[in-house]
């Protein structure tokens, strides 16, 4: 890639950033890439502040906030079930926790 296709995609970014109200950084800037088809990354790399996640698949957690290197996230349970197999449910309603974004599968956009 020459220098001007690098001043293209970077003036891309730039617009992507602007239009999606994205905060422009790094983590920003991979969300482009991501949407431009030009980068592949896990899921859980793309979550954001407000997003509901599950753990276990009968949870739902809302993400808090994330740690500057984003590899922690802080969640706060929403909604648990009872799983058959499991005497109690794994997380209380209201529990917050700092866990792995990796666990954690997309659920939805909050309302």
């Amino acid at each position: 890639m020459n220098f001007s296709d690098r001043l293209k995609l970077a003036k891309r970014v730039d617009k992507w950033i602007a239009d999606n109200g994205v905060k422009a950084d790094a983590h920003g800037t991979i969300c482009a890439l991501v949407s431009f088809g030009l980068l592949t990354m896990p899921d859980w790399y793309l979550f954001e502040v407000g997003d509901i996640v599950s753990r276990e698949g009968y949870d739902e957690h809302e993400i808090l906030s994330f740690n500057s290197e984003r590899d922690l996230m802080q969640v706060k349970c929403i909604r648990q079930d009872h799983c058959v197999g499991h005497e109690s449910p794994t997380f209380d309603v209201g529990q917050e926790e700092w866990n792995l974004p990796r666990r954690y599968t997309f659920v939805r956009k909050k309302d």
